[in-house]
């Protein structure tokens, strides 16, 4: 029997997930932040955490892929 949060980590820690997550947190984000870009708001630390999800997630994507080699 596996235990109870196995399998929501193990789709949490998925690279594939992380791709999707962030582009939901950018895509939105820019959005608002093109409407006015003078104005500091907080979509700004939004899209920056997406940044950050989106290269770790291709990162761990590409890793997989040159160890498979």
């Amino acid at each position: 029997m596996p235990r109870p949060f196995y399998y929501i980590r193990k789709t949490i820690l998925n690279p594939y997930i992380g791709i999707a997550a962030s582009l939901l947190f950018m895509i939105p984000n820019l959005y608002k932040i093109l409407e006015d870009v003078t104005v500091l708001r907080k979509e700004y630390f939004f899209l920056a955490i997406g940044v950050i999800l989106y290269i770790k997630s291709l990162s761990k994507i590409f890793d997989n892929i040159l160890k498979l080699n």
